[in-house]
């Protein structure tokens, strides 16, 4: 949150509000169950946290955290998934 613009802001105390999320399928589709426990077996594994921190936090508009930090490329496209 301390990396969104006005850069010289900072968070103080906890979430307001917190949103879910979801992915729809067509009533009665077979990929619902599917999808659903793909979804259930990233979260528990933590790979939902990480891409949450990854692009929400690690990540901002006002500047990388670390000094470390290479141009955008086509093939640097793998590090950014």
């Amino acid at each position: 949150i301390e990396q969104r613009k006005p850069c010289d802001t900072m968070k103080v105390g906890g979430n307001l509000d917190s949103k879910g999320y979801g992915i729809a399928t067509p009533k009665g589709s077979s990929l619902r169950t599917p999808v659903n426990l793909a979804v259930l077996k990233l979260s528990e594994q933590g790979v939902l946290d990480k891409l949450k921190n990854k692009w929400w936090y690690d990540k901002g508009e006002c500047g990388a955290k670390d000094s470390g930090s290479k141009p955008c490329s086509l093939s640097a496209l793998p590090d950014y998934l």
